[in-house]
């Protein structure tokens, strides 16, 4: 963070020096020059670190005798309930229910584990229901004399754009056919939590194949 700000500040000192060399400059120039440059910044910098999270794995396929309802909602053998700091205590009944891995992950693999399959808006629809919320807020914005703000609508727009139908629970799985996990039992955690002496990572994981 220390080294972003320095970046940041280097790159207004260098403007400031500049108008004060050249005192015309338009608005748009200013952006097409810093928004750039920070962007720039920011990604050099950006870092991928990773951490020991707990990754509570599905050790029985649930069932539901509703085929569409049943992809949609049912975790399957080797899904993810759910992903954990390395300090997260989990209860008894966590720990004979689930499989519980030590894993070492980026935050967009953390993220992964958990993300439900299916498709998102197309840029058609998330225009028309912006368009919609929009006079919304607008409305809302007029009873007490303001104005909706860019800031109010990048975040509508944000919100349509992660909206998903959800056609399966998991993207990702745990696979649990290899790695030392196939003779792996559901009644093994009955005695105990088999791997907690390992840790793992990105490599156990699979893509499921696209559904049919």
């Amino acid at each position: 963070m220390k080294n972003q700000e320095s970046f940041i500040t280097r790159i207004r000192e260098f403007i400031r020096q500049r108008l004060s060399q050249r005192k015309i400059i338009t608005p748009l120039i200013m952006l097409a020059v810093v928004v750039p440059t920070i962007g720039i910044g920011r990604t050099i910098l950006k870092t991928d670190k990773q951490q020991i999270y707990q990754v509570a794995v599905t050790a029985v396929s649930q069932q539901n005798p509703d085929p569409v309802e049943d992809l949609r909602s049912s975790l399957k053998k080797g899904d993810v309930l759910a992903v954990y700091d390395a300090e997260y205590q989990f209860s008894g009944s966590e720990l004979t229910s689930y499989l519980i891995l030590k894993m070492k992950l980026n935050n967009d693999h953390a993220a992964k584990l958990i993300m439900p399959d299916g498709e998102g808006l197309t840029e058609e629809e998330i225009q028309e229901e912006l368009a919609i919320k929009i006079a919304e807020l607008k409305e809302k914005a007029a009873i007490f004399g303001q104005e909706v703000t860019a800031e109010q609508i990048a975040e509508e727009e944000e919100k349509l754009r992660n909206l998903i139908d959800i056609t399966r629970a998991r993207l990702y799985f745990v696979d649990l056919s290899k790695h030392g996990f196939d003779e792996f039992e559901a009644n093994d955690l009955l005695t105990g939590q088999p791997f907690q002496d390992k840790t793992y990572d990105w490599g156990i994981v699979r893509k499921k194949k696209e559904l049919r």
